[in-house]
């Protein structure tokens, strides 16, 4: 019985490394993954392909996939060195408008304007304190999510944190302590030093295409980089709320265990 089993986890294992070419897929078997980043100063751009549940890669052979972009120019994607994966990469301004998978079919994508924070470069390279407020201005959206996305190097770790705000917001207040709070949290440790922190804003959007095209991610982004000192502020604070006459909830800041940044 242990033999049989260890023989069908090895046939599933060969056959979700073995890859195929697109033209031996059955269509109702394919997954086509689309993830697409543009920010001010590049564009990247990725298919995935795949058959089947268990994700086996799959070749385009002998079809071509290309994109199409603003400004009438086509490009073939290259073949990655992950089996099943093909790209593009581009400092050019130009969006990308269409995909055509070859055999397959074509989508478009949405209008996204190339996303830019106003006023970054006030505060590119400077260091903040825990008690700092930052302020930026965002442009008008056509997207349909927007994310602040921030992320700080301890050492050789890096820490990301994201939490959405409205999509037609303006302006953003950024708290340091309440990002560093969040950065903790995503670190379940007191993070201390001197600590050098990507913040970005991404648009993201969720087009509607047809099978076998999915959305792995499609997003502007731009960014920005600081430091933030966290020997100019601490706090502990701790707030009970009382529900009705029998309940409690407690709200108190985690202790969590100090780690140094170097």
């Amino acid at each position: 019985m242990k033999s049989s089993l260890l023989l069908v986890s090895l046939l599933i294992l060969l056959s979700s490394c073995a890859s195929i070419d697109l033209q031996e897929v059955e269509p109702n078997k394919l997954d086509a993954e689309v993830e697409l980043l543009q920010t001010p100063t590049r564009t990247r751009f990725d298919l995935f392909l795949s058959r089947g549940i268990f994700d086996q890669p799959v070749r385009l052979g002998s079809a071509r996939a290309f994109v199409e972009r603003d400004d009438a120019v086509d490009i073939e994607l290259v073949e990655a060195k992950d089996s099943g994966r093909y790209g593009y990469r581009s400092d050019s301004t130009a969006a990308i408008t269409a995909l055509t998978l070859e055999t397959v079919g074509r989508i478009s994508f949405p209008e996204m304007s190339r996303f830019e924070l106003y006023g970054k470069e006030l505060i590119a390279g400077e260091r903040f304190y825990k008690d700092d407020t930052i302020t930026l201005s965002l442009p008008e959206s056509l997207a349909d999510q927007r994310f602040i996305v921030a992320t700080a190097t301890c050492g050789s770790q890096q820490i990301s944190s994201e939490r959405e705000i409205p999509i037609d917001q303006n302006e953003i207040r950024l708290k340091l302590d309440r990002l560093m709070s969040q950065l903790n949290q995503a670190a379940e440790a007191d993070l201390n030093g001197i600590i050098p922190v990507t913040f970005a804003v991404e648009e993201r959007y969720q087009p509607n295409w047809p099978a076998p095209f999915e959305v792995r991610s499609i997003a502007t982004r731009d960014e920005t980089q600081f430091t933030v000192d966290t020997s100019g502020f601490r706090f502990q604070a701790k707030v009970q709320v009382q529900v009705s006459n029998q309940f409690f909830f407690s709200f108190q800041n985690q202790n969590w265990p100090v780690q140094y940044c170097y």
